[in-house]
C-alpha cells in the first residue's frame, strides 16, 4: 500500500535514537527533509529514494555507514557540503534529481566511499579522479567533462606516419637477420655431417656350439 503522506518532524516521536535503519523508499512522501532527522544517533542506513521530497539536504546523522539514498525525489541545488561530515558512508545515491554546480571534492577524500550514483542530474564542470575501487555513475549529466582519457599529447598526422615507418622497418629488420641466423645454423650443420661421416657398425656373429 502506498501511503502519501507530509514528512514533518516525526522523527522526534517518541523515542527514536536506537533507530539503524530505516527505509521509506517509494511511499510517495512530500515535502521537505526536517532537520531532525539528525539526531538520530544510531541510524546506519537512510533510504528515501523514490519519494516526492523537495527543498535542500539537512545534515544528515554521521552515523550513517551503509547507504544514503535519496535518489528520484525533487531535491535540487548544489550538492551540500555536509555530505562531508560522512566519514564512514559506504553508499551515497543522489540520481534523478535536479542538483546542479560541480562534483564537489570533498566526495573523493571520503575513502569508505564504495559506491557514488550522480546519474541524471543537473551538474556540470570536471568529473573528480576517485579512488580505484568506487564505483561512479554520472550518466545524464551534459555538463560533466571527464579526464578518464590520456593526458599524453595526440601525434599528428605526420608523425604518425613516420612512426608507422620506422616501425615497418624495425619490423623487416628483425624479420630478415632471423632469416640470415637460421640460414647460417642449416650450412653449419652440413659442413659438419660431411666432415664427420657417421661410423658404420659392423655385423656381429653369433655361433651357438652345442656338445654332443
Amino acid at each position: 500500500m502506498i501511503i502519501r503522506v507530509i514528512l514533518v518532524n516525526f522523527f522526534i516521536w517518541g523515542d527514536l535514537q536506537a533507530l539503524t535503519n530505516l527505509d521509506l523508499r517509494g511511499n510517495n512522501l512530500s515535502g521537505s527533509i526536517p532537520a531532525s532527522i539528525g539526531n538520530l544517533n544510531s541510524l546506519i542506513e537512510l533510504q528515501l529514494g523514490n519519494n516526492k521530497l523537495n527543498g535542500t539536504v539537512p545534515l544528515m546523522p554521521q552515523t550513517l555507514q551503509i547507504a544514503l539514498n535519496l535518489s528520484s525525489n525533487l531535491l535540487e541545488g548544489p550538492i551540500p557540503g555536509t555530505l562531508s561530515k560522512l566519514i564512514g558512508l559506504h553508499v551515497l545515491d543522489l540520481s534523478n534529481k535536479k542538483f546542479s554546480g560541480q562534483i564537489p571534492d570533498f566526495l573523493v577524500q571520503m575513502t569508505s566511499l564504495t559506491q557514488l550514483v550522480h546519474s541524471d542530474n543537473l551538474l556540470s564542470g570536471v568529473i573528480p579522479k576517485f579512488l580505484p575501487f568506487v564505483t561512479v555513475d554520472v550518466s545524464g549529466n551534459k555538463g560533466l567533462i571527464s579526464t578518464t582519457n590520456s593526458n599524453s599529447p595526440s601525434l599528428s598526422p605526420k608523425q604518425r606516419k613516420t612512426m608507422d615507418v620506422g616501425v615497418l622497418s624495425f619490423a623487416a629488420g628483425s624479420a630478415l637477420g632471423f632469416v640470415l641466423v637460421i640460414g647460417q645454423l642449416i650450412i653449419a650443420s652440413i659442413n659438419q655431417s660431411l666432415t664427420y661421416p657417421k661410423a658404420v657398425s659392423k655385423p656381429v656373429n653369433m655361433m651357438l656350439k652345442s656338445e654332443l
